[in-house]
């Protein structure tokens, strides 16, 4: 059986639902999702267990962010939460975000014998193995799969000390530079990027990514993403992109949205 986990609050709960939904929808493997649960109302989290009954919901260890050293804003304090994923104590774990959904069959991703695999920020990788000495690119924090050496109480403890030391305190992302410092000097996976493809991959109008074809249907159909990350602006929260356009890529997740309540 196959273990998720993911940090997630009232305002985030439809994407963690609507990614729940997409795992089923294209997997036929046994899953337990963990979700650390920030302030989940008894109402949503019933319709998640209706959903998947394999559920569980752990309260977060709050009172250990408290008066941090830290510039991370006070608005992205909360990502910080998922760090506690990696209390959770087993053998591997896919620790994600919330704002993903899945558009095949991931199994792959649960295949990889290295203690911790990621993916690259924003590039192609440029090799798949990098050693503990080795200058690697900084990884998204948006899907990591850990193994036991990673997880549990101990190693939460180490992360959090992280927190607050220079090279962790840029702006804005929260968790995403401690857990890059924690694991710098650490042999670490990179997987390909079509295991977790950002939303600005596929705007309507622009190709920053040199993505082949003529338009965003074909961007997807050559790139082949299996989950796609909406980081930035939600789909369901209603709100109009100001630069690029991505309603194509927010059709489909509106799309699976409403196949839950069909």
């Amino acid at each position: 059986m196959y273990k998720f986990a993911s940090t997630c609050n009232e305002k985030f709960f439809e994407g963690l639902l609507c990614f729940v939904y997409s795992i089923k929808k294209h997997n036929d493997f046994n899953f337990k999702y963990y979700v650390i649960d920030e302030d989940l109302s008894e109402k949503s989290k019933v319709r998640l267990k209706n959903l998947h009954s394999n559920v569980e919901f752990i309260k977060p260890h709050f009172e250990k962010y408290e008066n941090l050293n830290t510039k991370t804003p006070k608005h992205l304090i909360p990502s910080l939460y998922k760090i506690e994923c990696f209390r959770i104590n087993e053998d591997q774990l896919m620790i994600c975000d919330t704002d993903l959904l899945c558009l095949g069959n991931i199994s792959h991703l649960f295949s990889f014998k290295e203690d911790f695999s990621v993916n690259n920020l924003m590039n192609e990788n440029k090799k798949e193995i990098y050693q503990v000495n080795d200058n690697r690119p900084d990884f998204s924090a948006g899907i990591m799969i850990a193994r036991n050496k990673y997880l549990g109480e101990n190693i939460v403890d180490e992360i959090i000390s992280y927190i607050g030391k220079p090279e962790s305190e840029y702006h804005p992302y929260g968790d995403q530079p401690v857990l890059n410092t924690f694991f710098r000097n650490k042999q670490v996976r990179y997987f390909d990027r079509k295991w977790h493809a950002y939303k600005r991959y596929f705007s309507d109008n622009k190709n920053h990514f040199k993505i082949p074809g003529k338009n965003v249907n074909e961007r997807i159909k050559c790139f082949d993403p299996k989950i796609i990350h909406y980081a930035g602006i939600k789909p369901w929260l209603g709100q109009d992109n100001s630069d690029d356009t991505y309603h194509h890529i927010e059709k489909i997740w509106k799309k699976y949205y409403l196949e839950i309540n069909e």
